[in-house]
């Protein structure tokens, strides 16, 4: 019986929907979970780079778990663990095993990503992979659009908790429609090996080298014995599985020598900047909104909603330019897009209006489809359908990784921008600085100068907020060094 392939893309588009909206949902919630459990924002940051570590490990079994059990059974085993996990995170005690359990999410999810895309890169022809991932988009564009809406009313109106119980329904969803569309894949006949010594070497390598980047801002870096023991642990790890890797010829795990191809390599430097950047872009924002401007979880999901919505229209449009121009002209209209969007962000202030900041997600949302499209399409171009999914599974975990550690390099510099804007600002306010003095003899003292303090905290922040703007936008013009390399798919 012949299988309808536009039929499977959906099967698999609503567990993509499923695992985005996790992902994003959790942004909202940030302050109020923080706040709950008595941590720090900077600390509930670990919601997402944790549970996008784990999901990371995951990612080089996938093609050994798709080929040894089949398809179909991995991804339902993945939404009924994902689930699960999501049941155990609504009803956690603490900080600590809300991690955990979100970390567990992250493990579930791991190989549906790269099974679903090598799954559709199998199936659908090169000239129609457009289209594809305009498919995909769909379910990946709505996911943060009705994520951060969803989750914005239910963190106000019932707590917190309920959006992991909300991905519950989700994940019953999910199951339903992987069970009623997808067709049941036998496992493959040929003997599929893993290299488990490398597996665990590139495991504890991922999770170490994002608590490096997690823990070192708030324990001062290599002040601490705990972070140099996991920056240690992280190189020697990486380092043995890469000696390991290339002594053994082993592909099992992770095959590097599709890096060997320029223009995958590229694609997929220029992919992990896309990734960091998006992610980096969006953490911002909330931040902005909901630490520093004190707007509630609603305001910030606006926000979020905008943006993917409007890289959900737009990626309509490029998609299908992607399939009938050359790839290079949509990336050529949207970066300057994304860079003009970022550096506005820059000019953000402590007054600006909501109306203002929403503009900017409109036109980031503009920019990042008319450039992550195309890459995303052409970035598998010059790999022969055999490779297609290893190709799938590097792919994915270098996206994975760059959005992780786009997350903890991104809150890291911008606490520690504060703290260096704050130091230098703290130093005005004193009782010989004119306007201080005013302040001071027209008010009580103590009043004026905590009111001063105040505000010059305040003021670091929004200084330390363009700074990293600034900084997002020149890593976004790396995207430049793949232009060469793009290429029209054929027909």
């Amino acid at each position: 019986m012949k299988t309808n392939k536009w039929l499977i893309l959906i099967a698999v588009a609503i567990p993509m929907l499923m695992i985005e909206m996790a992902g994003t949902s959790v942004f909202v919630a940030f302050e109020t979970i923080a706040t709950d459990l008595n941590v720090s924002i900077d600390r509930s940051v670990w919601l997402t780079t944790l549970y996008l570590a784990a999901n990371a490990m995951m990612i080089p079994l996938a093609g050994w778990l798709g080929k040894r059990f089949g398809y179909k059974r991995v991804i339902i085993s993945s939404i009924v663990l994902f689930g699960i996990s999501a049941l155990l995170g609504g009803f956690a005690r603490d900080f600590d095993s809300l991690v955990v359990f979100r970390a567990l999410q992250g493990l579930a999810d791991g190989p549906v990503m790269p099974i679903a895309y090598a799954l559709l890169l199998e199936i659908f022809p090169a000239n129609q992979r457009g289209r594809m991932t305009v498919g995909i988009m769909l379910a990946t564009g709505i996911a943060p659009a009705m994520g951060p809406l969803i989750a914005s009313w239910v963190v106000e109106e019932i707590g917190w908790r309920a959006i992991f119980f909300m991905n519950v329904i989700l994940a019953l969803i999910s199951m339903t429609a992987v069970m009623a569309l997808l067709p049941s894949s036998k496992h493959s006949s040929e003997k599929v090996k893993v290299n488990w010594f490398g597996f665990i070497l590139l495991a504890i390598g991922t999770v170490s080298i994002q608590l490096f980047f997690d823990r070192g801002q708030h324990l001062n870096w290599f002040e601490s014995e705990f972070v140099i023991g996991v920056f240690i642990v992280a190189v020697v790890s990486l380092v043995l599985y890469l000696v390991v890797t290339f002594a053994m010829k082993d592909v099992s795990v992770l095959d590097f020598r599709l890096l060997k191809n320029m223009s995958f390599l590229t694609g997929n430097i220029a992919n992990m900047a896309l990734m960091g950047l998006l992610m980096g872009a969006i953490l911002l924002k909330v931040f902005y909104l909901e630490w520093l401007m004190g707007f509630t979880p609603a305001y910030s999901a606006n926000y979020q909603a905008i943006l993917a919505g409007a890289m959900f229209l737009f990626s309509t449009v490029a998609g299908v330019m992607t399939d009938k121009i050359n790839p290079r002209w949509p990336v050529i209209f949207g970066l300057p897009i994304v860079v003009f969007a970022l550096l506005l962000s820059s000019r953000l202030s402590l007054y600006s209006g909501m109306e203002s900041i929403l503009s900017i997600g409109v036109i980031m949302g503009a920019g990042i489809a008319f450039v992550f499209m195309p890459i995303s399409v052409t970035v598998f171009e010059s790999i022969s359908r055999k490779d297609m999914g290893a190709a799938s599974v590097l792919n994915s975990y270098l996206s994975v990784i760059g959005g992780s550690i786009s997350i903890s390099l991104v809150t890291n510099l911008l606490m520690h921008r504060t703290e260096v804007n704050s130091a230098y600002l703290a130093g005005i306010v004193n009782a010989d600085n004119a306007a201080v003095a005013q302040a001071v003899n027209l008010t009580n003292h103590h009043v004026a100068l905590q009111a001063a303090y105040g505000h010059v905290m305040r003021q670091s922040a929004m200084f330390a907020f363009s700074d990293v703007w600034y900084l997002l936008a020149f890593v976004s013009i790396s995207v430049i060094m793949y232009l060469p390399f793009m290429k029209r798919a054929k027909t």
